[in-house]
């Protein structure tokens, strides 16, 4: 029987800001539906009182399950739809191979769009809201962030161009730029043989667990700020939250590029290294 509670669909629940969100919701009165790969890492949110399926945003089949279920829940009437699920991709542009650019956005980006196909007719039913985990990378040029920094680039374009196609709908849709936050989106993926970036994989490693060092707010009061910001009745389309996000706003809109190019080049060695490289001979591969 549908529920008479607001409900709400949260991928990428698992673990970190997913769960988290799921939480917020439920404390706060939600009908919370719980989406993620590994079930079992949801036990506690079901004993809880969340509901919970399994839910891969890249294959269409668990989408078009996962949709059933959720249709049989709300009636046919989700009040949001929140995209979180998302993955990691931190290596030099030169080193990325084309599938694991692909693996990255297949979450990142056509995931979030399979998501909206299947949802957005019970969200259009209830003049709900779709709400997005985006990235302060969608934005920022940090280095070694090439492929994930231009997927939530997408993701955010994209939400930008849906927003204005559902307005007529009554659908808000909202996209957070999230910074630094506790959570388990890391990869220290090992470089390839032969990278110019040998030198610098320890650069490179701690870019991977960059949000993990930089103080990061943890996810649960990440939960409550977003919660309170994407259920007003008039949200922000975009907003920034997470650890140091007003720092990361001024180093891009408000000093000048090339001084924020060098400010990241330094902070991850770049600076140094190309120093050393011009008192040696052209680096070959």
């Amino acid at each position: 029987m549908p529920s008479p509670r607001r409900t709400v669909l949260i991928t990428g629940c698992s673990s970190g800001i997913g769960k988290a969100l799921a939480r917020e919701f439920h404390q706060k009165g939600y009908d919370v539906i719980a989406g993620a790969r590994r079930v079992h890492h949801m036990d506690d949110l079901k004993a809880e009182g969340v509901k919970t399926v399994y839910l891969d945003v890249t294959d269409q089949d668990s989408i078009e399950k996962a949709r059933k279920y959720v249709e049989s829940e709300t009636g046919g009437r989700l009040d949001m739809l929140f995209n979180n699920a998302g993955v990691a991709c931190t290596e030099p542009a030169t080193d990325l191979s084309i599938d694991r650019v692909q693996e990255c956005f297949a979450v990142n980006v056509f995931g979030v769009m399979s998501m909206v196909r299947a949802f957005a007719p019970m969200v259009i039913a209830a003049k709900g809201t779709i709400a997005n985990t985006g990235s302060v990378a969608a934005i920022i040029q940090f280095p070694y962030s090439s492929a994930y920094s231009a997927s939530k680039a997408a993701l955010h374009q994209y939400m930008n161009c849906l927003r204005l196609e559902l307005a007529p709908f009554g659908v808000k849709v909202v996209t957070v730029v999230t910074a630094a936050v506790k959570s388990n989106l890391s990869d220290a993926h090992p470089l390839p043989e032969g990278s110019l970036y040998t030198a610098l994989s320890e650069s490179v490693k701690f870019r991977a667990q960059l949000s993990m060092r930089s103080k990061p707010m943890s996810a649960e009061d990440f939960a409550k700020r977003v919660y309170t910001q994407v259920t007003k009745r008039f949200p922000k389309a975009v907003f920034w939250e997470g650890s140091n996000w007003l720092k990361l706003w001024v180093l891009f809109y408000l000093i000048p590029r090339k001084i924020a190019d060098y400010v990241m080049m330094r902070k991850f060695k770049l600076v140094e290294y190309f120093s050393r490289l011009k008192s040696q001979k052209p680096i070959k591969r």
